[in-house]
């Protein structure tokens, strides 16, 4: 029987340490009760019938070696700690000893008695853990059944934690799937009652203050024609309910939690007859309303309502479905930007396109009358140089205005969904040599060659967007090469396409510049180019219409050394084998 003094056991063949080691271990630890034994089997036996704290024995014994009895020792009692005399540093012996359970060592002779004291007291302490363990371990075993109530309890709760997420989860998907917010209201409404309510409203604030329920769903669809009844017929109390919320989170920063809902709480919460037939019609037992806020605004209000007795909702309850409307207001906040960015570009888009057409009339009657006053000088003979440049100069300008106009037009009708393309039959090859013939004619400190070993490459397209494409590519091959040139076009069939390539030993497009290239209003950042005029829609409005053909464009260039601006387009029927 266990008492309150440790109780250790000392095995041991030598007389002399049988006698000084009680004595070293009873100075300095007190009160101890220590018992002796020479004899390792006569130890077993006492070992088998008393609960020592802990045993020291020497590893070198006859008839039965300290390893063996270390073996039986835990065979008897598995948490009984032992501490290993020896007289000799044997690695392998010290190695056996540790694998066997060994709880610790004393070399012998004895000469630290401290640490002999300090390893004896941690065997003990451990000891007593041992049986602290065992005695609650016994004590759980006694409440068995209150501790698998309690894990059940704990599965279910992680269970229902698991069903809270994957509701939060697909929430989300539904907020982020649409920019229609009042349609994602009414798929979350539709959501909350599989999970939350057995009905669920939703209720925007509209610009004129008013309440405006957006969306509602129900458990049973044949009752959501009473819950509209009650929204539609009951604004006054709506309102009233949102102006309540709209308190209760100034002043708690919470949504409204009604638990319990009798008849007597719905007659006290209604002033209108009618409505409160509704109510007892639908029997809200429990209730949560809770705001839809963004940035400090309060948008509208969710209601989630508890139709059944045995559900009553809680607090776990309103921060559920507080993190659902914190979600639906983003989305909400969200869409409306969206929709307000939407309408700012559409408003950016008119202006362009209506200021183009206004100013396309003028210039072109400018271009005109410059173009006549030039044929006029010519043929009289009479204007002394500096004019002619000054005609010469107002021409290209104007020229220049026109197409920055056209690249507006082109970028409106993009946007607007409206640049379309007319399909017909194209040889690329015969296009692309006579607009490199017709631009050979203004050129002067550059030069363009045109090869193909084809004749006729058809390609079904419109035949005036690909033109503008081929002029925008070697206009801009004559920009960036400031120094003049060669501007090598080159057709060719590859690989079942009809491949047109435009060539310039120009400054060429940096490695930063090359994802933006196409881009809209882009322009390339480096010091020769921020010299060169344009606006940065040229290649965008290339590449939209070379990809409305079905085909692709690339570029490869290198820095001060020129670029290769290559379209792919697919060929006619009749031509693609």
């Amino acid at each position: 029987m266990q008492t309150d003094v440790p109780h250790i056991l000392i095995i041991d063949d030598d007389p002399v340490m049988l006698k000084a080691l009680p004595e070293i271990l009873r100075r300095q630890v007190q009160p101890l009760q220590i018992t002796t034994f020479n004899s390792p089997h006569q130890a077993l036996n006492i070992i088998a019938i008393t609960d020592f704290d802990a045993i020291i024995s020497d590893i070198k014994m006859p008839g039965m070696d300290g390893l063996t009895l270390l073996t039986e020792i835990h065979r008897i009692n598995p948490e009984l700690p032992v501490l290993m005399m020896t007289a000799e540093d044997d690695r392998e012996v010290l190695l056996r000893a540790l694998r066997g359970g060994a709880y610790d060592f004393i070399l012998k002779p004895i000469v630290d008695h401290d640490y002999v004291v300090a390893s004896l007291q941690r065997a003990m302490k451990t000891r007593q853990l041992s049986r602290q363990v065992a005695a609650q371990k016994k004590a759980l075993e006694h409440h068995a059944s209150e501790l698998e109530k309690a894990v059940a309890e704990a599965v279910a709760e992680a269970k229902a934690a698991q069903r809270r997420l994957s509701f939060l989860a697909e929430a989300s998907n539904l907020l982020a799937a649409s920019l229609d917010y009042e349609t994602t209201l009414t798929r979350v409404a539709r959501l909350a009652v599989l999970y939350l309510a057995d009905y669920c409203i939703v209720d925007m604030v509209q610009e004129d203050g008013t309440l405006h329920t957006v969306g509602l769903a129900h458990r049973d669809r044949t009752q959501e024609g009473l819950v509209h009844r009650l929204r539609e017929g009951f604004e006054v109390q709506s309102m009233q309910e949102f102006e309540n919320l709209s308190q209760t989170v100034r002043q708690t920063g919470h949504g409204i939690l009604q638990p319990y809902m009798d008849d007597e709480t719905l007659a006290k919460s209604v002033q209108d007859a009618n409505e409160l037939q509704l109510l007892r019609a639908l029997g809200p037992r429990s209730l949560m309303r809770v705001p839809l806020q963004a940035q400090d605004k309060i948008l509208g209000m969710l209601s989630f309502v508890s139709t059944r007795s045995d559900r009553h909702y809680g607090h776990d309850d309103l921060a559920l479905a507080e993190d659902l409307t914190r979600r639906a207001a983003l989305a909400v906040n969200n869409s409306r930007l969206y929709n307000e960015a939407q309408q700012a570009l559409r408003v950016r888009d008119q202006f362009l396109s209506i200021a183009a057409h206004e100013l396309k009339t003028p210039i072109t009657s400018i271009m005109g009358t410059a173009q006549l006053l030039q044929r006029s000088a010519e043929r009289e003979g009479n204007t002394n140089p500096r004019d002619t440049r000054r005609m010469q100069l107002l021409t290209d300008q104007t020229r220049r205005l026109n197409r920055l106009l056209d690249s507006l037009l082109n970028l409106s009708r993009l946007e607007a969904g409206q640049l379309t393309i007319d399909q017909a039959e194209v040889n690329i090859v015969a296009l692309a040599q006579r607009v490199s013939e017709e631009m050979k004619l203004a050129l002067e400190s550059h030069m363009i060659e045109f090869h193909s070993d084809e004749t006729k490459l058809a390609i079904c397209g419109d035949e005036l967007r690909l033109e503008q494409v081929l002029q925008n590519l070697l206009q801009n091959a004559i920009k960036y090469s400031p120094d003049g040139g060669i501007i090598r076009i080159h057709v060719q069939f590859n690989n079942h396409m009809a491949e047109v390539s435009v060539t310039d030993q120009g400054i060429g497009i940096s490695d930063e510049a090359m994802p933006f290239l196409f881009s809209r209003f882009f322009r390339a950042d480096s010091p020769t180019a921020k010299q060169i005029s344009g606006i940065g829609l040229g290649l965008y409005v290339v590449k939209e219409i070379v990809t409305m053909h079905g085909g692709s464009i690339q570029v490869v260039s290198t820095q001060n050394q020129g670029s290769t601006f290559t379209i792919r387009l697919p060929l006619f029927d009749s031509q693609a084998t």
